[in-house]
């Protein structure tokens, strides 16, 4: 700054413009406050922070290749895992000073993190962590134990040297769990950047988007029984919900996809309509408990097959199956599959495949326009759904939204009353809470907002959209919550012009 200020400034205006502000954006952060060299960003996923922090170090590794030593700009960047206090468009609270006081503490060019963090993505990501023991912290009361990333990916993957403690639920009020990520400049230099822009939390510039990007077609139901389509429905769904957590992965929601079924497409016409290059098909055969499944990926761009397996096995394998085409698809597109989780582990699901059946079963039902007798055939798919398994947090949710969506007719056909139905709204949420879902977090974010409680809305919102990426409905729900926060930029920007299923109007 010193021998060239106006270059200087030049050179740190340009990398935040080029460099941190779009890949922040594409790991779905935003950011809240810049304040001369350094700026404040949030993330509804500890996973997307550190990879965006990473990204970001080797990035800035390549640039300074090109350029002398005494143009380099170098960072620190700290990552805290914690609640905050929100107010406008701003965040306060010691979840964002220990991000502050971590950054700190990381060498020029370093990252590091709060136990916390190091905790939750450990065995997520293929980062190292070296521990740099209890640290004591300006203006923070308690010692804060910290970790340096280990950027090298010789040492990547080098286990944590920390006591496991159990995990807590936080129950959030006006504070809102967020990630925050504090980036200052190695230099020192305090000269405040033009007036903050309104953050994108909602939208990531498509031009700065450069991840593949894939659509899952509806597979194909060629089981002699027909009325087994919710099969391929289902499998089709659970595919684009797990494929939507791939890191570096985009892909296209299933409401956008849908729309091909049972329609014969060509794969270039597939890919130019929804601006993906990747396409994934198939079919799905079931004669009794055994089971074939068919699956090929096609560059739209070229028309080409990249990869195309054939997957056999039990019914009662259906989870390892989705599993295999998850891990094979990765493995084609060459992306770095930091794990794979079933929906019994991330979204409130199940391992039963009995309990899973009777799920889609209802799901299908539900979904269409169903007359009163059919609306009560679906309450008893998820009822033995809970039944097969308790601790199926999707079903519970579904159920406790079908609850909500009596009228008379269905209340009648259903034997049971207004007080009944509203009680058992409550306790099929209460049961859902305990493994929660997508479809969980969209019903208590709508009775937030009934209750004009619409900044915990929000933030229910985002745990939603973490959870499934590819879920319109969970834009939608965060568009009305955003909106009625006195947001409507925001939330024009997250409806995305989606459809909404008909049970949220």
């Amino acid at each position: 700054m010193e021998r060239d200020e106006a270059g200087t400034f030049e050179r740190l205006r340009a990398r935040r413009k080029e460099l941190f502000e779009p890949e922040i954006a594409r790991q779905h952060g935003h950011i809240f406050k810049l304040m001369g060299d350094g700026l404040l960003a949030e993330f509804g996923s500890v996973v997307d922070a550190v990879e965006c922090a990473v990204s970001l170090q080797h990035a800035l590794a390549e640039c300074n290749a090109a350029v002398s030593e005494d143009h380099r700009i170098r960072v620190r960047i700290g990552i805290n895992l914690g609640e905050v206090i929100v107010e406008g468009e701003d965040r306060y609270g010691e979840g964002v000073n220990v991000a502050a006081r971590l950054q700190q503490l990381a060498e020029p060019g370093g990252i590091c993190v709060s136990a916390k963090v190091a905790k939750e993505v450990e065995k997520k990501l293929a980062f190292g962590f070296e521990p740099m023991g209890q640290q004591k912290l300006k203006n923070i009361a308690e010692p804060v134990q910290a970790y340096r990333v280990l950027l090298d990916p010789a040492v990547a993957g080098k286990p944590m040297a920390v006591n496991r403690h159990p995990r807590f639920r936080r129950i959030l009020a006006v504070a809102i769990g967020v990630l925050v990520v504090a980036v200052g400049l190695a230099a020192a230099w305090w000269r405040p950047w033009e007036p903050p822009l309104r953050p994108a939390a909602l939208t990531a510039n498509a031009k700065a988007d450069t991840r593949p990007s894939l659509v899952v077609l509806p597979f194909d139901n060629l089981s002699d029984d027909k009325a087994q389509g919710y099969l391929a429905d289902g499998f089709t769904e659970d595919l684009t919900t797990e494929l939507a957590r791939v890191p570096g992965l985009f892909v296209v929601s299933r409401n956008a996809a849908s729309t091909y079924k049972d329609k014969e497409t060509k794969p270039a016409e597939v890919a130019a309509a929804l601006g993906v290059r990747y396409i994934l098909e198939g079919s799905i055969r079931r004669v009794g408990d055994d089971m074939r499944i068919n699956a090929q990926l096609i560059d739209g761009s070229t028309t080409g097959h990249l990869w195309a397996e054939r997957f056999d096995g039990q019914w009662t394998d259906v989870f390892a199956l989705q599993d295999k085409v998850v891990v094979s698809i990765a493995g084609a597109l060459k992306l770095r599959l930091v794990s794979v989780q079933g929906k019994a582990d991330v979204t409130g699901g199940t391992r039963n495949p009995a309990a899973y059946e009777a799920y889609l079963q209802g799901m299908e039902i539900y979904n269409r326009r169903n007359t009163p007798d059919e609306f009560a055939q679906a309450v008893r798919f998820f009822q033995q759904a809970l039944e097969l398994d308790p601790d199926f947090g999707a079903a519970a949710a579904s159920l406790a939204w079908a609850y909500w969506d009596m009228d008379g007719p269905r209340v009648k056909a259903l034997a049971v009353s207004d007080t009944s139905a509203l009680y058992n709204v409550y306790k099929s949420l209460g049961e859902a809470a305990k493994h929660p879902s997508p479809s969980y977090y969209q019903l208590v974010a709508s009775l937030l907002v009934r209750e004009h409680r619409s900044d915990e809305a929000v933030a229910v919102m985002f745990k939603a959209v973490a959870l499934d990426p590819s879920d319109p409905l969970n834009y939608v729900g965060l568009a009305e919550a955003l909106n009625f926060n006195g947001r409507p930029n925001e939330a024009r920007l997250s409806r995305r012009g989606q459809p909404c299923r008909p049970r949220r109007q």
